[in-house]
């Protein structure tokens, strides 16, 4: 009979327990990824360095958003601080404890509802649609479609080391002189607008951007704008959840958005680009102001997080 000492049977055991927790963290991992690729049905966004998220099984710190899928276990522990972000773009700032099943959404056929409640290998297949009414080679992605802000900040995307004068003109007013600013580069800050006109633009009223290079009398991009009838004169938030938040509800209505939507994205930290619902943003976005580099980009990194 062979003896078997206290000390290696305690090492038995903890080997034992280590693999059991080897199992089961491999298990999780499986159960995760395959609930992971159903539709999404929350988006789960760090409000401090607190916020932390999980599933039935583990709890980890929030960096950036994270995605939960419908049916998936979402729980968020005591002294944690979350933004939930639904498909249908409703947003829902929550405190811990709490825990529960993400819900299936019922989806209105709003714009939001075809490029953040499907799931992520199928938006990768989606074609461009240039629908901001941008023309010209050099594509104006602030403002564009329609806009909260009656200072709003003008942005294209401009060739490398090439100036640009910019105009922004009243179509129903010939007799309004136009806001310009001179030998300027991307972005370009409402008040840089040289005009006689101290006020910013006007509510419920449609505007013309035009874009040339300077020296140069040829129009290179052109955007018309509607000055949505409850804009007033603000600036985009800093935070990147509240930046993200601004993306949502950007393109949760027609009409979208989208120039207001491309700003907050663009002030995004990289690491926060990157993630699922700021790629999603991305493509939907980078599609409509017709930014097909841009699209190229977002469409990689969605192809990326598809496989994970």
């Amino acid at each position: 009979m062979t003896n078997v000492s206290t000390g290696s049977r305690a090492r038995r055991f903890v080997w034992g327990l280590v693999g059991a927790l080897v199992v089961l963290a491999i298990a999780g991992g499986f159960f995760l990824r395959a609930r992971a690729g159903g539709p999404p049905g929350a988006y789960v966004v760090p409000l401090d360095a607190n916020s932390r998220a999980g599933g039935a099984w583990f709890v980890q710190a929030l960096t950036t958003a994270r995605t939960f899928a419908v049916g998936q276990t979402l729980r968020i522990p005591d002294e944690s601080r979350v933004r939930v972000i639904y498909p249908d773009g409703r947003t829902e700032d929550v405190s811990g404890p709490v825990t529960s099943l993400v819900p299936a959404i019922a989806l209105r056929g709003e714009t939001v509802d075809n490029f953040l409640a499907v799931p992520l290998a199928e938006l990768v297949d989606v074609a461009p649609e240039r629908t901001s009414g941008t023309t010209g080679d050099v594509r104006i992605v602030s403002p564009v479609s329609v806009t909260r802000f009656r200072n709003p900040v003008v942005a294209w995307a401009a060739r490398p080391k090439t100036d640009y004068d910019v105009a922004i003109i009243d179509p129903a007013d010939p007799m309004a002189p136009p806001r310009i600013a001179q030998k300027v580069r991307s972005p370009v800050e409402f008040a840089q607008l040289e005009s006689p006109q101290k006020r910013g633009l006007q509510a419920d009223r449609l505007y013309e951007v035009y874009v040339r290079e300077s020296g140069n009398v040829t129009v290179v991009g052109a955007a018309r704008i509607l000055v949505a009838e409850a804009a007033g004169e603000g600036s985009l938030p800093a935070e990147p959840a509240d930046l993200l938040r601004e993306a949502v509800e950007a393109m949760a209505k027609k009409p979208t958005r989208t120039g207001d939507a491309w700003l907050a994205l663009s002030r995004l930290p990289v690491e926060w680009r990157e993630s699922e619902l700021a790629v999603r943003l991305r493509l939907r976005v980078a599609a409509e102001v017709g930014l097909d580099e841009e699209f190229a980009r977002a469409k990689a990194a969605a192809e990326r997080l598809a496989k994970d």
